[in-house]
């Protein structure tokens, strides 16, 4: 994930942000795997997720894609959280998943 916490999984944040490997049958990597971590092609595509379901863009999967998803999850999924989260005077956003279609 991008940032690390020693609090409980149940009680952190639901909107923690990782990059996903997306296998060869279309599943994706849980957020307990480290994706760049993994062999060379365990994954044909690198995705940036979210704890709360959030899913963004595919993205290659080498370090400028994994930094690309990070990018994308701190650009559109972060301050939309964080704006809902404001909104509704709560201190964590309910889920929200993206419809796009990934980078060649």
């Amino acid at each position: 994930m991008f940032s690390r916490s020693r609090v409980p999984r149940s009680e952190q944040d639901p909107h923690q942000g990782y990059v996903a490997g997306r296998y060869r049958d279309g599943s994706l990597s849980d957020d307990w795997t480290e994706a760049r971590r993994c062999a060379d092609r365990t994954f044909v595509r690198y995705v940036a997720r979210c704890t709360c379901g959030w899913i963004g863009l595919d993205d290659a999967p080498d370090e400028r894609g994994a930094e690309r998803c990070e990018r994308d999850w701190r650009a559109d999924h972060q301050p939309l959280a964080s704006a809902v989260a404001t909104a509704l005077n709560q201190p964590t956003a309910a889920p929200m998943r993206a419809g796009r279609v990934g980078r060649p």
